[in-house]
């Protein structure tokens, strides 16, 4: 079956979240007998390809922010048509965060006998988050274009207008039904066997990257993603020092995977940080297996997760790997963290909470490692093979409809 995917800047040169699984799907049924292709916004117009899957890009400004996108829409539109009337798929994967941008789908396919699926990564934004904000640039670049683009009434106004609405966490279910009587739960995936069946050992993880270092005895707790106001990062750096300061054995990662938009400020605080503390270390771009096996805990303490996956790929991976996860309480991840049990759940915005977190993970570890197996476990279910098997039972019910 030939299969296009379209989104919001898929290009192959930075893998994370949306993009990273978008791949891995694409990998996945390729090797299945599927041909893929990808129609995306970002960069200039050309032709790629990229391990054998071809993408069209089609430019909408270097950066393809959300604003060049809205400016160049019926640009985007005209060409993405252009390429479904060439390549002629059956199903159409949208993968479009913000809900507006489906719109150009929607437009680019209007009259064409192309069934179209929709995943949807999270729920439309919350008023309480709509001005909670770290600085105006971040009210501009991530809150306002939200605003526009991911309200109730167009998610009305758009998933009624798609065959099936693919929905990543159970708990969009109930929520979206409002919106369309077409919903699956199908989850994102992780690679599990590259993390849980991974035998290098931690001497070699630890001679790899601080082999200046005599850490043999230490226990690693790990920060891993961008430096995103969302994701909790300014509460971590406020628990940091207080743990640091007690527990002498402790030793924190920071792996940075993107800057972002809004990074730069708590950039320069883990910096800073890092300089002040012997124990506390910046790393560049890492493997992610490699740190969470390294780790003993992994913490990301999520303020909110609208504009994500409402749940990080990192959480998946991390418990894969049998790291303990410490996490708070949004409803994507309350589907894998039961407190004390697959792992931990402290509330948001406190760094107080995570200080305790993971002070009882470090003094108590024979436990909290249990924890961890315990959801290393859990997560068996969300390996991509089985998720695949999931998209390939849709697939063929389409198929065989379209044949008909």
């Amino acid at each position: 079956m030939k299969i296009c995917f379209i989104g919001y800047n898929l290009l192959p040169d930075y893998h994370e979240g949306v993009r990273k699984n978008t791949y891995e799907i694409i990998w996945r049924l390729q090797k299945r007998g599927h041909k893929v292709f990808i129609i995306t916004s970002g960069g200039k117009d050309k032709v790629v390809f990229y391990k054998n899957i071809k993408i069209y890009s089609v430019g909408v400004g270097q950066k393809g922010n959300i604003y060049s996108l809205l400016i160049n829409a019926p640009r985007f539109i005209k060409k993405a048509r252009r390429i479904l009337l060439e390549e002629r798929p059956i199903v159409i994967y949208d993968r479009f965060v913000l809900m507006g941008s489906s719109l150009l789908t929607l437009f680019a396919s209007f009259g064409l006998r192309i069934v179209k699926f929709k995943t949807v990564f999270n729920t439309p934004i919350k008023k309480s988050e709509i001005f909670d904000s770290l600085n105006a640039r971040h009210t501009l670049f991530e809150v306002a274009p939200r605003l526009s683009f991911d309200n109730p009434l167009l998610w009305w106004l758009i998933l009624k207008r798609f065959e099936k609405v693919i929905v990543v966490c159970s708990f969009l279910e109930k929520k979206i039904e409002k919106y369309s009587q077409k919903v699956i739960y199908l989850p994102e995936g992780v690679d599990y066997q590259k993390f849980a069946g991974n035998k290098v050992s931690r001497k070699k993880l630890i001679n790899k990257y601080f082999k200046e270092k005599n850490l043999k005895n230490k226990r690693f707790a790990c920060y891993l993603g961008h430096p995103a106001y969302k994701k909790g990062i300014d509460y971590l750096l406020g628990a940091l020092p207080l743990i640091l300061e007690k527990q002498k054995d402790f030793f924190f990662i920071f792996a940075l995977s993107k800057v972002g938009e809004t990074g730069e400020v708590f950039l320069k605080k883990i910096s800073q940080l890092c300089r002040e503390n012997k124990n506390m270390v910046l790393l560049g771009v890492v493997d992610p297996v490699e740190i969470f096996l390294l780790s003993d805990v992994f913490i990301l303490p999520m303020i909110y997760s609208w504009g994500a996956i409402a749940l990080p790929n990192t959480i998946l991976e991390a418990m894969a790997a049998g790291t303990v996860v410490i996490s708070t309480p949004m409803p994507g991840i309350k589907e894998v963290l039961n407190h004390k049990k697959t792992g931990f759940l402290v509330a948001s915005r406190s760094s107080k909470e995570i200080e305790r977190a993971i002070t009882w993970c470090l003094e108590n570890f024979n436990q909290a490692k249990a924890i961890g197996r315990k959801g290393q476990l859990l997560v068996e279910k969300y390996d991509w093979g089985k998720i695949i098997d999931e998209h390939e039972r849709l697939l063929k019910n389409y198929e065989s409809k379209k044949q008909n």
